[in-house]
C-alpha cells in the first residue's frame, strides 16, 4: 500500500530583470533594477521529497512563462533562484487555513523592527514601486519614447480595450 496523497504548499524565489538595451527611455528607466518574487502554490504529492520536486518542477516552468517584452523595449525573464521550501496542510483547506508557515531562530535582543526588516525588507519607496515599470509588461504600460508596441502587442491591448468597454 503507497503513501497517502496530502496537499503541500511549496515556496520558491524567482528573480525578473530585463535583458538587452533599451529601445527607448523615461525618468523611471533603470540599468540596475530587479525584482525579487516569492511565490507559493499548493500541490499535491505523497512526501516532502515528492512535494520539492514537483515545486522545482513547477518553478522552472513558471520562470519559462514569465517572458514578456517591457515599455522600453527589452526582452524581460524571471529565473528560478533555486530556492524550495515546503509546508504540508494538517487540514483540508477553506477559509482561515494556514496555507504555509516558515521560522527561524533569533536573539532575543533582536527587536521586533528589526525582525520585521530582516523578514520583509525596508518599505518601498515610491521611485522604487514606480520603477516596477521597468519588468512590467508593455501590453499593460505606455511605451516609452521611441519604442512602438508590435502588432501582437497592439492587437492584444485593442481586445482589452473593446472588453473593458463591452463590459462597462
Amino acid at each position: 500500500m503507497g503513501k497517502a496523497w496530502k496537499w503541500y504548499g511549496v515556496k520558491t524565489l524567482h528573480r525578473t530583470q530585463p535583458t538587452g538595451q533599451p529601445v527607448g527611455r523615461d525618468k523611471l528607466y533603470s540599468k540596475t533594477m530587479t525584482l525579487v518574487e516569492e511565490r507559493v502554490v499548493i500541490l499535491e504529492a505523497r512526501s516532502f521529497r515528492e512535494a520539492i520536486r514537483k515545486g522545482e518542477a513547477e518553478a522552472r516552468k513558471y520562470a519559462r512563462r514569465c517572458r514578456r517584452r517591457n515599455p522600453y523595449g527589452q526582452q524581460v525573464r524571471s529565473r528560478y533562484l533555486g530556492y524550495c521550501d515546503v509546508y504540508v496542510f494538517d487540514e483540508l483547506a477553506g477559509g482561515g487555513t494556514e496555507v504555509f508557515s516558515t521560522t527561524e531562530v533569533v536573539p532575543r535582543g533582536l527587536s521586533d523592527r528589526a525582525v520585521l526588516r530582516r523578514v520583509i525588507g525596508r518599505k518601498e519607496t515610491r521611485h522604487a514601486f514606480r520603477s516596477r515599470r521597468n519588468i512590467l509588461d508593455i501590453a499593460f504600460n505606455a511605451p516609452a519614447p521611441g519604442v512602438r508596441r508590435t502588432r501582437k502587442e497592439s492587437v492584444f491591448v485593442e481586445r482589452g480595450t473593446l472588453q473593458r468597454r463591452a463590459d462597462a
